[in-house]
């Protein structure tokens, strides 16, 4: 099955398996590819974003991995460099010296956008990092 949202999403987006299931009839054990249109960033298109298609790709919300399981969905992937949201990637750690740096412009244009440090910890609970 694939599902297409990518006229739901922007930079840091979160969709839920409520944006997918409204999409799609999903059923138990599909192979399911989410298309984002993030793959328009990548470094191998010409005049890609990479900054953009690394570190402010779209994710799921944390509630996709019981609706994975759920629905007996052993296969999935997405159009972009991780089936995870950058708030729950080690950004920081894979970008060497100055990643935290880095990984701190990341939280705060997250913040900017779903209202501030207390929603970001609330979307993005230490207990479902990765």
């Amino acid at each position: 099955m694939i599902v297409d949202i990518s006229d739901q999403l922007d930079d840091l987006d979160v969709f839920t398996p409520e944006m997918l299931d409204a999409k799609a009839d999903i059923q138990n054990g599909d192979i399911l590819f989410i298309h984002t249109g993030w793959h328009r960033y990548s470094f191998l298109v010409p005049d890609g974003d990479e900054e953009r298609y690394i570190h402010r790709h779209p994710g799921p919300h944390h509630s996709i991995c019981d609706w994975l399981l759920d629905k007996k969905i052993h296969l999935w992937g997405v159009d972009m460099i991780s089936t995870d949201h950058p708030m729950n990637l080690p950004i920081g750690p894979f970008l060497g010296k100055g990643g935290l740096e880095h990984w701190a412009k990341v939280r705060a244009k997250v913040e900017a956008k779903f209202g501030g440090s207390e929603k970001v910890d609330e979307m993005f609970p230490a207990e479902a990092y990765q």
